[in-house]
């Protein structure tokens, strides 16, 4: 069988044109470019060289000219396989220059094979191989070499203008759709808003006015409560609606101040006060609940002063607490510490309860959520006590956290300014 030179800069074409070639017996050697191929064929002619076009370092109409020129290769054949230099005048430009075959890419193995067979065939039997006519001076070739240059620069010119208009074309369809799915998301997000806007003030439309009926069966209550010679089950029936309606009361004035702190209408009552002694009254005021449960609260610490609204961050501290104690086993300790540093004042709840779980912690102070109280046996809450505490801390420009993992406790945090 033959040896065969391929050259093409493309490896899978090589490695394409090697396995044909090898699979009908064929010895086959590589080259990336016509220098490196003349190269290889001056030390060691090969009977067939399948060689492409467009090509760096000597592409393969110099390749050509160079090989019908020399003195020990010009009689050998020589067959392009292209699939860039497609046009007819391309082909006839490559024959001109002494070529034997111009197949075009994508061609079928077999017409490859076929081809190879052929020009070997002819080859052997002694005829001569294609020869370029000796009567093209070099200015000649030069300005025919440079016509088919120019031709397929014109020809990839024209592929890319079309190319760009059509990538206009999609990228003014991109931008007419941007526009109106913008024109759209403008549209839903002021609808949302306005259905927002809406319920807020639905919400706090029902909820001012539950505050005066609740105030008449609050009073009602207690003063019923002071009568005198009431069954047993009756005054304990008072008493259960009498802490209910408490709790409903506190609740509605809650929703209230978180609803008029997210609209920025709540203002602060600021001045100079004493955290540790806040810290001591939020602790008095849950000591009832503490002693139902057997809850000691171990308070730590020392006096700072901080311009704050006392009243709204002492809520904060007692929402804490009221937390902490409530998810605390019995007899477990509470501690509430007031710490100084240099720009800031620290205070921080810590409690040995079942903790809660990672993927829950960045959610606690979200209006309306809950862990898992129902399942704790604890009475449901409507979730706003940590969302005020948020509210509250971040309209004194301090931050608010936690830190708990579950089965080892809960550390609720915040710290203000100096």
């Amino acid at each position: 069988m033959a040896r065969i030179l391929t050259v093409d800069d493309k490896d899978e074409n090589l490695s394409l044109l090697e396995d044909l070639l090898t699979g009908h017996g064929h010895t086959v050697e590589s080259a990336r470019n016509g220098a490196e191929a003349l190269e290889a064929a001056r030390r060691l002619p090969p009977d067939l060289v399948i060689s492409d076009i467009l090509m760096p370092v000597m592409d393969g109409f110099t390749l050509c000219r160079e090989w019908r020129q020399d003195g020990l290769l010009k009689g050998r054949p020589f067959m392009f396989l292209t699939a860039t230099y497609t046009d007819p005048k391309d082909e006839e430009f490559a024959l001109s220059l002494g070529a034997d075959r111009f197949l075009l890419k994508p061609v079928e193995p077999d017409v490859i094979a076929g081809a190879v067979t052929d020009l070997l065939r002819d080859y052997e039997g002694g005829a001569s191989a294609a020869e370029a006519p000796s009567t093209i001076p070099t200015p000649v070739f030069l300005r025919q070499y440079n016509e088919v240059l120019i031709r397929k620069l014109e020809d990839k010119l024209a592929d890319a203008d079309k190319a760009n208009r059509e990538l206009l074309l999609y990228q003014q369809h991109l931008e007419r759709l941007v526009d109106s799915r913008t024109t759209e998301l403008k549209k839903t997000n002021a609808e949302l808003r306005k259905l927002n806007e809406l319920k807020e003030n639905l919400t706090h439309l029902v909820v001012h006015d539950m505050r005066s009926p609740l105030a008449v069966i609050l009073g009602a209550l207690e003063l019923t409560t002071f009568q005198a010679n009431l069954p047993a089950s009756v005054e304990d029936d008072l008493k259960k609606a009498l802490h209910c309606t408490r709790r409903l009361t506190e609740m509605t004035g809650t929703l209230l101040d978180v609803s008029r702190m997210e609209a920025g209408e709540m203002p602060l009552n600021l001045a100079e006060h004493d955290l540790f002694d806040l810290a001591c009254s939020a602790a008095d005021s849950v000591s009832f609940l503490a002693r139902m449960k057997n809850v000691r609260i171990s308070i730590s610490g020392s006096p700072v002063v901080n311009r704050c609204d006392a009243g709204l961050i002492r809520r904060v501290i007692v929402n804490l607490l009221d937390n902490a104690i409530k998810f605390s086993p019995r007899s477990e300790p509470v501690n509430l510490d007031v710490a100084s540093g240099r720009d800031s004042v620290l205070v921080s709840v810590t409690d040995n309860g079942p903790g809660i779980p990672p993927e829950h912690q960045s959610r606690v102070f979200d209006k309306f959520f809950q862990v898992d109280a129902p399942t704790r046996g604890l009475l449901p809450s409507p979730g706003l006590g940590l969302a005020l505490c948020k509210l509250a801390v971040e309209a004194h420009h301090g931050r608010i956290g936690i830190e708990s993992e579950p089965g080892r406790g809960s550390r609720f945090w915040f710290d203000l300014p100096l």
